[in-house]
């Protein structure tokens, strides 16, 4: 089958698809339909759908960061991460982003050579007008969104039309890739823990617990209103939300964190193994939690932050699964 042809097969049962499962997002679809989610986005290239060819990803995020207020939104199957900011705030530096006002602190780290496709889209959900930027690896896969929060829509609707490219059935020519599935890592992932910045590490130790007890920690360090870091892990891409958690939310088979300007979502029951790390600098004690879905990837962590790492010690010290 010849690429236009697919293209037309795809946007044909897309449509159908869309037609009888009207609250399922595209990215669950895909799953279901067996394609990519770029793929099924690039059916909707039209009058709100742009695809972009972007040369330079540094003057493409700096371009952003002169918008007002943007959310960025990164993901695996079990875990949604995130976060709103304030662009201008932001420096980009290599291959990661950094909140100047905030002690130059980590927002996103990632990975560019990941950055294949690249859409615009401006749609309606529940009635809310969203705009976004959604960043795709050769295979499909979302590795970043970015939706503008604030109130300049033209400044970020004249991005999009700078970059916008006629759509030649680049995804469609690759639909082989997004049937490649991905390996199990059993890695954690390198995330940035402050405590071991310009520290040695005199000891470590790990402790597997006998299940992933997030719930639990959600709920006792906002019970506590103890300020955490909570990184999520996606593809090719690191993301921190540094602060108090207030509402946690159920829904469905989710478990929800939404605040304003931190969200997070989680399969909890996808979860299945979360190991504590016991760190010992310079005669003081840190500790995170890490969390694997059932494939052995790292998709979450719960650390400390600066000036409370004794309260969250001892949250990780009454956790009564640890061996």
């Amino acid at each position: 089958m010849d690429k236009i042809n697919r293209f037309k097969k795809v946007k044909k049962e897309w449509t159908a698809f869309q037609s009888n499962n009207k609250k399922v997002r595209i990215r669950d679809a895909a799953n279901q339909m067996k394609v990519s989610e770029a793929e099924l986005l690039s059916t909707e290239v039209g009058a709100d759908t742009f695809y972009l060819s972007v040369d330079n990803i540094e003057h493409f995020f700096k371009e952003l960061f002169s918008v007002d207020k943007i959310m960025l939104l990164i993901r695996s199957n079990v875990v949604v991460h995130e976060v709103v900011v304030k662009p201008k705030s932001l420096q980009l530096q290599g291959d990661k982003i950094l909140n100047i006002e905030d002690n130059k602190s980590l927002v996103l780290s990632f990975n560019d050579n990941l950055f294949k496709h690249i859409f615009y889209q401006k749609k309606v959900h529940s009635n809310k007008e969203l705009r976004s930027f959604q960043i795709f690896d050769k295979k499909g896969a979302a590795v970043l969104k970015i939706y503008l929060k604030g109130q300049d829509k033209s400044i970020f609707d004249q991005i999009a039309l700078k970059y916008m490219v006629s759509y030649e059935y680049e995804l469609q020519s690759d639909f082989k890739l997004s049937l490649v599935s991905a390996s199990r890592s059993n890695l954690i992932q390198k995330v940035d823990l402050y405590f071991i910045n310009g520290e040695g590490i005199q000891d470590s130790s790990e402790f597997k617990l006998k299940k992933a007890p997030l719930r639990q920690i959600l709920d006792d360090v906002s019970k506590s209103r103890l300020p955490v870091q909570v990184h999520g892990v996606g593809e090719g891409t690191i993301q921190y939300y540094r602060g108090v958690i207030k509402n946690i939310i159920d829904y469905g088979p989710w478990i929800n964190v939404i605040d304003k300007d931190f969200n997070l979502h989680v399969l909890e029951n996808e979860l299945s193994e979360s190991i504590i790390i016991n760190y010992e600098i310079t005669d003081c004690n840190y500790c995170s939690i890490e969390f694997f879905d059932r494939e052995g990837n790292h998709v979450l962590g719960i650390t400390s932050v600066y000036g409370y790492e004794e309260d969250f010690n001892n949250i990780m010290n009454n956790l009564k699964d640890i061996k």
